[in-house]
């Protein structure tokens, strides 16, 4: 039986501090059978150290053994060109992929056999139910302690959305 293997990139954009993956759901998936990989340096901006993560039971490795290894890779936004371009025929991307913004990304990594699960397509049923709309309402999904997002403790965590 093959493992399935999950890997959460480090954020390429500018200014962007929330992760993919904290390290308490990787405690999850890694009791669920799920193997976790985390790119080096990935919570750093969320105040996640790889320790954390190497703790929760996770591997923490460079970006291109994550993208080498994994059949699903994690991101909170878009991939960039260079990142995209690491991304396999098989694989599955899953984030807030901004569809409906960057259309030729998501039809070129299509077109190469790349999967993607855009996260901000799901509707708000499938979440806690709430007077949340458009980012608002992921802002309020990404800060679940159960997802991604950043440590409640945070200075990140503690700014109003």
């Amino acid at each position: 039986m093959r493992i399935l293997t999950v890997g959460a990139v480090r954020e390429q954009a500018p200014a962007e501090r929330r992760v993919a993956l904290v390290p308490e759901a990787a405690t999850m998936l890694r009791k669920d059978g799920i193997r976790v990989l985390v790119e080096t340096g990935a919570g750093t901006g969320a105040w996640f150290g790889d320790a954390d993560y190497t703790a929760a039971g996770a591997d923490v490795v460079p970006a291109d053994e994550l993208y080498e290894r994994a059949h699903a890779v994690l991101c909170v936004r878009p991939p960039n060109a260079v990142t995209a371009a690491c991304l396999r025929p098989g694989q599955v991307l899953i984030g807030l992929l901004e569809p409906s913004r960057d259309r030729p990304l998501l039809a070129e990594l299509t077109e190469r056999g790349v999967r993607t699960l855009s996260l901000d397509l799901l509707p708000r049923t499938l979440t806690e139910p709430g007077p949340w709309t458009g980012s608002r309402h992921w802002q309020h999904v990404l800060r679940r302690r159960d997802g991604c997002g950043c440590r409640r403790d945070s200075p990140a965590a503690a700014r109003p959305g």
